[in-house]
């Protein structure tokens, strides 16, 4: 009986193994006629837990036990998708071409960093549909937007887009100078050269109360040991709107993966009655603004909610989204929203605290848009294109170029091949295949970019490839040789009507992706990080704390050498710190470590 088992068990897996071999051949063979480069990796990334497990086990003996992969082009290199962010545009530049194949036996992955392909693969929706089985996680409350393709996607754009007007967005303007205000009163209590030892979780605390106020009419305390009352809540309800939404967002992941029984019965039993409690909030919230309406009260529906509320019907009808696609909607919103926002502003200040000589003219730029008039008196709609438009607009672009929100962006083939020009010549992309449009890598392509700046030339120097540089100016218009209007603008690039700054190529700027599916909320994210950073640069400069590298000496006692070399110190720490712990979470982000920074008041 024993023998039979394991004749049986090693045909079972010699079977296997031809059968993957016959599909790894068949795939390569699919993916030759294409004519682009491919190399062959064990595993599918997109082939379930099995895929996820073997892929973080391989990662786990890289960093214990094997040497690192010998070639940013090794399959061990190219397994899973954090190589974007940590390998950039090395593989396409070592393979020779911006696309090319990774094959594995249960299919295709094409990764591109070719702004002409990324521009059809973007603009050509039904082609290169959204894998939507990759968002199911997030789709805790209802359908929405995000986790939607076809009618049903068409259906939610139609009622979520009208929720970012500009009527809004002037909301955010005021809504963030007041409270990025009030966070800089908590930053400089008792001292204005505090060590800001947790700027992202400042910043993700920030944007979450500007969210929540600009986008559904909800107070957040920026105090971060806020507790909720028990006896302030309305009957039936255990958890304050804050109190529920702050811990949610903080056991995110549990909440995404287990079924709810299982949080019910676990250590995040508390998650648990988060969800449920900040899901009655805002069924709560849809039901006010709807009454609103009907009373005839829109005045007091600007939110984003209340115009969600305005399309809603209580039950699923074509005319309108259900309430629990309103809900649904709302959270996707707030989640993608407030994460995008505070990264983005968290990288930005570090990366102006390494760079003082970019942070200088910031300021003097922010000072010729206020010529001494106070925040609160600032016009929105008088001002918001001066700014856009302004070397603010340079700095926002550039760290959303040095460091995107997301890194990839992932579409599929549908099932049929499909054609798309490469280089001048068409080519049929393999039915199903994934495609992988690698924005960090693209945002790093040569080709595409203004380079050698101190030359003012658009022809990348030989000598050195400054993309991986912070440099803001290579999006002022007189820095490049094109002429305004040149390169179609970008989804990104041209939300404010920029004609000062740098039109890249369709396709070669994608912090909020491009195309039909590009990011809804992307104006009300630049909207809000250019209000947060005038706020804090016009009364403060943000400075790399040294106290670490100053061996315990006073920084008023260190020489001027001591000094700078502490600094330098302090500026090799964040950039090892950006190249070697970013990891997503939702967007890209510092994990497991911090750049400390200083706040001082400018003279």
């Amino acid at each position: 009986m024993k023998q039979e088992l394991l004749m049986i068990t090693l045909l079972s897996v010699v079977f296997y193994c031809m059968l993957s071999l016959l599909s790894l051949r068949r795939n390569i063979l699919l993916v030759r006629k294409t004519g682009l480069p491919y190399i062959v990796v064990p595993v599918y990334q997109y082939d379930g837990i099995l895929a996820l497990i073997f892929i973080r086990c391989l990662k786990y003996l890289e960093r214990s036990i094997l040497p690192p992969p010998g070639s940013p082009t090794s399959w061990r290199s190219l397994l899973g998708s954090s190589w974007v962010w940590q390998l950039l545009y090395e593989p396409f530049e070592k393979v020779g071409a911006d696309n090319f194949f990774t094959v594995s036996p249960r299919g295709m992955i094409l990764s591109t960093a070719d702004p002409a392909v990324i521009d059809q693969v973007t603009s050509r929706r039904h082609d290169f549909p959204k894998p939507t089985f990759l968002y199911k996680n997030v789709n805790i409350y209802g359908d929405n937007v995000l986790t939607s393709e076809e009618s049903k996607w068409r259906r939610h754009r139609k009622f979520v887009s009208p929720a970012f007007s500009e009527r809004n967005n002037k909301l955010v303007w005021t809504e963030t100078i007041k409270h990025t205000e009030t966070l800089l009163k908590t930053w400089c209590n008792g001292s204005c050269e505090n060590i800001l030892h947790s700027v992202s979780a400042d910043m993700r605390r920030l944007t979450l109360s500007i969210i929540s106020m600009a986008g559904f009419g909800q107070c957040i305390s920026l105090d971060e040991h806020e507790k909720s009352q028990s006896k302030d809540l309305p009957p039936g309800y255990s958890m304050s709107y804050a109190a529920s939404l702050k811990h949610l967002l903080h056991n995110l992941l549990p909440v995404m993966v287990l079924p709810r029984w299982m949080i019910a019965l676990s250590t995040y039993k508390r998650s648990a009655e988060a969800f449920q409690q900040w899901g009655k909030h805002m069924k709560g919230l849809v039901l006010s603004k709807r009454a609103d309406f009907d009373a005839g009260l829109n005045e007091k529906n600007v939110d984003i909610l209340g115009q969600l509320a305005k399309g809603s019907k209580p039950q699923q009808s074509n005319d309108g989204l259900t309430d629990a696609e309103v809900v649904g909607n709302a959270f996707i919103l707030l989640l993608a929203g407030h994460e995008t926002s505070s990264g983005t502003l968290t990288h930005t200040i570090i990366l102006l605290a390494q760079h003082p000589e970019v942070q200088k003219k910031l300021q003097d730029a922010i000072d010729v848009i206020l010529q001494g008039r106070l925040l609160d008196t600032l016009d929105y709609d008088a001002e918001i294109s001066r700014v856009a438009n302004s070397y603010v607009g340079a700095v926002v672009n550039e760290a959303l170029r040095w460091v995107p929100p997301v890194i990839g962006i992932p579409k599929q083939v549908r099932n049929s091949p499909q054609q798309v020009d490469v280089e001048g010549r068409s080519i049929s992309l393999p039915a199903n295949t994934m495609i992988r449009v690698c924005v960090a890598s693209v945002h790093r392509n040569p080709k595409h970019w203004p380079q050698d700046l101190s030359s003012n030339s658009h022809t990348p120097s030989e000598s050195e490839d400054d993309l991986d540089k912070f440099i803001p100016e290579r999006w002022l218009q007189h820095l490049s040789q094109s002429e305004p209007g040149q390169h179609e603008s970008t989804s990104g690039a041209d939300d404010f009507s920029s004609p000062n700054l740098y039109h890249p190529p369709r396709g070669a700027y994608l912090p909020f992706s491009e195309g039909p599916r590009s990011c809804i909320g992307r104006r009300f994210a630049l909207v809000e990080i250019y209000a947060a950073l005038i706020t804090i640069y016009s009364q403060y400069s943000i400075e790399l704390a040294v106290d670490e590298w100053a061996a315990g000496v006073p920084l008023e006692q260190m020489s001027a050498d001591e000094r700078k070399l502490a600094w330098q110190q302090a500026n090799e720490s964040a950039r090892q710190k950006f190249r070697n712990n970013m990891g997503i979470r939702i967007t890209l982000q510092m994990e497991g470590t911090h750049v400390p920074v200083r706040i001082v008041e400018r003279p």
